[in-house]
Order: structure tokens, then C-alpha cells, then sequence
């Protein structure tokens, strides 16, 4: 299960508006806080409530994201990362590869890579 972490209290102490402004009190933000530190030392990710963006604006996304990974390979990769643009089209990971102590005896997993696509 994905760790779903209200930000509410980062919001309003921001000056958001999630659902009504109030007072956030320590409590409340040491609570976000080891929250976020928890679902990050145990799973790596979360994911948030009550942050604020708008409906429209995450379904724009989406929308973005779908629209540009079923985009031709070739395109996708003409958005190249760059050491002074580190944003960019990456399908190329190496998951299923591993290392040992020894950086010069490099071994292949048995299982296959990872394929997924980041930008």
C-alpha cells in the first residue's frame, strides 16, 4: 500500500487554502514531518492529500504525460538530459544489472531490467 500523507498543515502554514485556513500548530507539523521522513526511509515514496492543486491542473498533467509517452520513440529521445539541462527522456535503466564490492566484476541479474520511461 502507498503511504497517503495529509500536507494540510504545510499548506495553511504556507497560506494555502485546502479546504478552510486555520491555525497549524508544532504538533501537527512534526506529525507531516516524521510522516514524510517514515514513508521515505520505508517505501521510498508517498503519495499527498490536501496540497492544494487544483483537479484541472493534475488532469492536465496526466493528460501531458500520456500525450508525450505515446509519442514515438525518436521524438522522446530528440529531449535529451544534458549536464547543464538534467531534464529529460530516459528509457535506458539498469536494474537488472548489479555490482559487486569489487567495481570491475560486474554480474548480469537473471531477471529482466527494469523498462520504464522517466522524464
Amino acid at each position: 500500500m502507498i503511504p497517503v500523507i495529509d500536507i494540510a498543515p504545510l499548506v495553511n502554514l504556507c497560506g494555502g487554502d485546502t479546504t478552510s485556513r486555520k491555525v497549524t500548530s508544532d504538533h501537527e507539523l512534526e506529525n507531516v514531518v516524521k510522516s514524510i521522513a517514515d514513508a521515505c526511509q520505508t517505501y521510498g515514496f508517498f503519495a499527498i492529500i490536501n496540497h492544494g492543486v487544483e483537479t484541472a491542473a493534475i488532469n492536465d498533467a496526466w493528460d501531458a504525460s500520456i500525450e508525450f509517452f505515446d509519442m514515438p520513440s525518436l521524438v522522446k529521445q530528440s529531449i535529451k538530459m544534458t549536464d547543464d539541462y538534467p531534464y529529460g527522456y530516459e528509457n535506458y535503466e539498469s536494474l537488472g544489472r548489479s555490482t559487486s564490492d569489487d567495481d570491475d566484476n560486474i554480474t548480469q541479474d537473471t531477471h529482466s531490467p527494469d523498462s520504464k520511461e522517466t522524464f
